[in-house]
């Protein structure tokens, strides 16, 4: 009788994460178009990852799951082979109202206009009864390419909530201007991407829902024309709905206002520490003037774009020189 009750409790515990993970499914299935083909799931940090794929808009559909909460975190819809605009041709007025009509409930938090090789979209935060969302639309066509709905109900005792980690934050730095924040998962767990400026310095941060700590701390100054930090206003949505021009050859003084081929490698190379700049150009991103720079520094490359007449540095990005 004994081997026969532990054959039983066995074949439960066996089979409890099989109807936990079915349970989970059904579970995430209320969150997708019920046309919407399942391609594939995973567990990973303990959460459940689903892969759904859907004909009709052509969109991939992930949604991440917590089985022991039974509680859906994430759901992300992602526009296939849609990377950005070749240009900026609509405002941000316009990219905000490409996301009022998918959620008409909706208050935009936050709106910022990003670039990845040539490829322009906006990235806006937005909330609503039941989540946070963050969505990217297309700055050319005025497509949502991605949106990331982050549940609120999925919130653990004790968590942040993205009112009261705006709250923190302005604690932080009290004298600051929040002027971006979006959650994001990092390994399963919730954390705050976010940008403050405060007076000549711009900060950079992570801040976590659950340890409420801030990681990834980063300050650099907002630089103006003589070298000296100064505070920059954002570019207006007329300035930002402006085509790009093509690339101009630079002269290596200032004119037009402009700071300068040479104070622009300064620039570039105190930021880096150093180094050696093997490409500058001027150009024009989010309807205004940019410097290009390209450099070296120990076995690391950067590039950097600069803002042709305040300079303050609008991108920074490094990479190990292979």
């Amino acid at each position: 009788m004994k081997k026969m009750l532990c054959l039983v409790t066995l074949l439960c515990l066996m089979a409890f994460p099989a109807l936990a993970q079915q349970d989970t499914q059904t579970l995430v299935q209320g969150y997708v178009p019920a046309d919407a083909q399942l391609l594939s799931q995973e567990q990973d940090d303990g959460l459940m990852e689903y892969d759904y794929w859907l004909a009709d808009s052509r969109e991939f559909v992930e949604v991440i799951a917590n089985p022991t909460s039974s509680q859906v975190l994430c759901v992300t819809y992602e526009l296939r082979n849609d990377e950005g605009g070749a240009s900026v041709d609509i405002s941000e007025a316009d990219a905000q109202a490409q996301v009022l009509a998918l959620y008409p409930d909706a208050s935009i938090a936050f709106t910022k206009t990003e670039t990845d090789d040539r490829r322009y979209h906006y990235e806006i935060v937005f909330t609503t009864a039941e989540f946070v969302g963050v969505a990217e639309v297309n700055a050319s066509t005025g497509a949502v390419m991605k949106r990331e709905l982050y549940y609120t109900a999925a919130l653990g005792a004790g968590e942040l909530t993205f009112q009261a980690a705006q709250e923190k934050i302005l604690a932080q730095w009290p004298d600051a201007t929040l002027v971006f924040l979006a959650p994001e998962l990092d390994d399963g767990r919730l954390m705050y991407d976010g940008e403050v400026h405060s007076g000549s310095t711009r900060i950079t941060f992570e801040l976590g829902a659950s340890s409420m700590d801030f990681r990834d701390y980063k300050e650099t100054a907002i630089m103006g024309n003589s070298g000296s930090p100064m505070v920059t206003a954002e570019p207006t949505s007329a300035a930002l709905s402006a085509t790009p021009m093509p690339t101009s050859a630079v002269t290596s003084t200032a004119n037009d206002g402009l700071i300068g081929t040479a104070r622009a490698m300064e620039i570039a190379q105190q930021e880096i520490g150093g180094g050696q700049v093997t490409s500058i150009k001027l150009d024009r991103e989010h309807g205004r003037q940019v410097y290009e720079v390209e450099a070296i520094y120990n076995n690391y490359e950067y590039e950097l774009e600069i803002d042709a007449q305040s300079g303050e540095i609008l991108k920074w990005e490094q990479e190990l020189d292979d």
